[in-house]
């Protein structure tokens, strides 16, 4: 079993990075000055196999278990005395990572962000940006 990070999933790396570059030009940045460092992004990772470099630092054989901070709830290191005692022996994981996150609070509900695309890569992406901004310039 293999668990990596949410980039390694494609349509959501797609999503992430049109949205990104969707705010960077919102902030004021320039397609034009954004478009190479781009492209020279995507050539890089089109050409290094990134699997390669993952799996040489990770392990395959992992277990995630992941929690909502709570500062009266269970605290990482006493999950991994239990999980060494009770859990290692009987399960066949390499190593265990325990993972926290904030509560949600206020703001998450107030400024909920959606990550809306249908662009199929980044380079049609950086197309599509480019011909949006050559037509705002006519």
């Amino acid at each position: 079993m293999c668990h990596y990070w949410l980039q390694n999933n494609i349509e959501d790396f797609k999503a992430i990075l049109t949205k990104f570059l969707d705010r960077l030009l919102a902030r004021g940045h320039i397609l034009t000055t954004l478009t190479p460092i781009f492209t020279q992004a995507a050539t890089l990772l089109d050409n290094h196999t990134l699997s390669s470099t993952i799996t040489a630092t990770s392990k395959e054989n992992t277990l995630y278990i992941h929690r909502t901070y709570h500062p009266r709830g269970i605290k990482p290191f006493e999950i991994r005395q239990i999980h060494d005692k009770i859990l290692k022996p009987s399960l066949a994981y390499d190593q265990m990572i325990v993972a926290l996150s904030r509560p949600k609070n206020l703001r998450d509900v107030l400024t909920r962000t959606a990550l809306h695309t249908h662009l199929a890569t980044v380079q049609e992406a950086l197309r599509e940006l480019t011909l949006n901004s050559n037509a705002a310039k006519i």
